[in-house]
């Protein structure tokens, strides 16, 4: 009964619209190139858009939020912001971010600012400041960099504006320029876009989809995708979109009515995970209102078409405590359209994932897995007494790869994901095991570290990441785009002392099983493995040091 009332509440939401408001004070701030801010006024929900942007600039980082995000009258441009309750926020002004014509321009500005966030700044009047700003430029540009976008363009950004000479806290453009452009380079780019992008390439990649990959069963009025069933007339046509990482299926449909007039849509997928096939279009269409609820956790996006050629609204609900992703929405030409298939959308709308399978649930993995009877020979191994396997070891403005002690150790001196890797060619056909020893030395706990795995290029490869505060995940680069296939999961099995040796093993089995082991305990698994590479090594995030004494891979004799 309370699931229904639950689904229903949400429901209504669908038929309500509106804006909060909030009053709202700065007491510290910094802006992107000027400090343009008054101390009172008042906020509003950021716009789908810009949530969209902070969304992606997370996931392709590996951060988390430690900021809310609003529009404000408080800036006439955009600011990172400590209020008078020591709340981090990232104030932008509409009117400011409306007249900006480039994509890249706003993503830019907005990582600029998480970046003070992110790096903990605190707006003081001292000398660090314009430390803390070139820093944030490079941040920025290694996001420009993991995300596609072209360097050429950011740079316009900063030239349109930036002043030329230093003033206050602010360096001079040309300072400015050089510390994004370093941010860019180092995250892999080259000649000013990214790895193996084509100059006319689209600046955002998505999965390749082709619709026979797809099984589009109907039955009695009932459609079944990949975790889940939705109710929908038989006559409808289905579209799958966006890929799941793990399976074949489908992570989200589109169904058209057969007068094209009514478009359902749906998107299930665990917490991390983005909707970009509904992304709104900044030149052809118009975000009405948004409407935000349970603490933010759920989101209603009303668009429009600017040539009124259509309307539509979603409902995003998602929750990491959950590790839920679900959006659904309705898309009509007009109210004729509307109210002949809103009674069927609001049947469809009482879609429910199917039940999770045993695998799929944390720390309860499938039967069988142990394997007993299968035997291994070690096919590489390192215990780094020295560099015969010709390990990198170099050093760079933000981290630091060396030998001491018979152990590897990499530091991550500032912001960014590094990974170093040797080819490790694995020929079984069979099962394999890969198995480290790492500890973490100091820095932050609340960031990944651990093993990179079937790695083909900087924008193909596999993570499996632990944290020294206690939880795991695995993620992947497919075509330079980041994906979370298990979020951030607490685990008692990890070690969490500095310079305690927490032994990763990954084990991937024949039937395209990847099972995932902390300290010999198996914590997850995946299905549908797809490897992409034979490269090998480890993983090092934001501020941190870690040391590896032991590198294993086996394979099934």
């Amino acid at each position: 009964m309370k699931k229904v009332f639950f689904m229903t509440m949400i429901l209504l939401l669908f038929q309500l619209c509106g804006f909060a408001q909030y009053k709202a004070s700065i007491n510290r701030s910094c802006g992107f190139s000027k400090q343009d801010t008054t101390s009172e006024g008042y906020a509003w929900d950021a716009d789908n858009q810009a949530l969209e942007y902070v969304k992606r600039i997370c996931d392709v980082s590996g951060i988390s939020k430690n900021f809310t995000i609003q529009r404000s009258s408080l800036t006439a441009t955009a600011c990172a912001v400590i209020d008078a309750d020591n709340n981090r926020i990232i104030y932008y002004n509409q009117d400011f971010f409306g007249s900006l014509n480039n994509e890249t321009y706003k993503i830019a500005i907005l990582a600029h600012e998480i970046a003070h966030h992110l790096n903990n700044n605190l707006f003081t009047k001292d000398s660090k400041r314009t430390i803390d700003e070139l820093d944030a430029d490079k941040f920025a540009g290694s996001v420009i960099c993991k995300l596609g976008l072209k360097l050429e363009d950011a740079k316009q950004l900063y030239i349109t504006e930036c002043p030329s000479y230093s003033k206050g806290i602010y360096p001079a453009r040309k300072d400015r320029i050089e510390a994004f452009s370093i941010g860019f380079y180092d995250a892999g780019c080259q000649n000013g876009k990214a790895p193996n992008q084509a100059d006319n390439s689209n600046p955002i990649l998505k999965p390749n989809l082709t619709t026979n990959t797809f099984v589009l069963p109907f039955t009695d009025g009932h459609f079944v995708g990949n975790g889940f069933t939705v109710t929908l007339p038989s006559n409808f046509i289905a579209r799958p979109s966006i890929r799941s990482i793990t399976t074949k299926a489908a992570q989200s449909f589109f169904f058209t009515s057969p007068d094209g007039d009514a478009e359902f849509y749906i998107f299930l997928s665990p917490w991390g995970n983005v909707a970009s096939d509904i992304a709104i279009d900044a030149k052809t269409e118009t975000l009405v209102s948004t409407n935000v609820g349970r603490g933010g956790e759920i989101v209603r996006y009303d668009i429009k078409a600017k040539d009124n050629s259509y309307e539509r609204a979603y409902l995003e609900v998602q929750s990491q405590k959950e590790n839920i992703h679900h959006v659904k929405g309705f898309k009509y030409k007009t109210q004729a359209a509307y109210n002949t298939y809103y009674p069927m959308f609001a049947r469809f709308f009482q879609t429910t994932p199917n039940e999770p399978q045993a695998n799929d649930k944390d720390n309860n993995p499938p039967a069988n897995t142990t394997a007993d009877n299968k035997t291994f020979k070690v096919s590489f191994s390192d215990s780094f007494v020295d560099n015969a396997s010709r390990w990198p070891v170099q050093r760079g403005y933000n981290y630091n790869f060396y030998f001491r002690n018979n152990k590897y150790e990499m530091e991550s001196l500032g912001q960014g994901m590094f990974e170093p890797v040797i080819p490790t060619s694995i020929n079984s056909d069979g099962d394999y095991r890969i198995t480290a020893l790492i500890s973490h030395f100091s820095g932050v706990a609340n960031n990944g570290y651990g093993l990179t795995f079937s790695y083909k290029d900087s924008g193909n490869l596999y993570l499996f990441e632990i944290s020294a505060e206690g939880y795991y995940r695995v993620c992947r680069f497919l075509d330079s785009q980041f994906y979370t296939i298990l979020p951030w999961t607490a685990s008692d099995k990890i070690l969490k002392t500095n310079g305690q040796i927490n032994k990763l093993r990954i084990w991937y089995q024949g039937n395209q099983v990847c099972q995932f082991y902390i300290n010999d305990t198996l914590v997850n698994s995946i299905d549908n493995f797809e490897k992409e590479g034979n490269y090998t090594g480890f993983v090092v995030e934001n501020n941190q040091h870690i040391q590896v004494s032991g590198l294993t891979i086996e394979e099934q004799n």
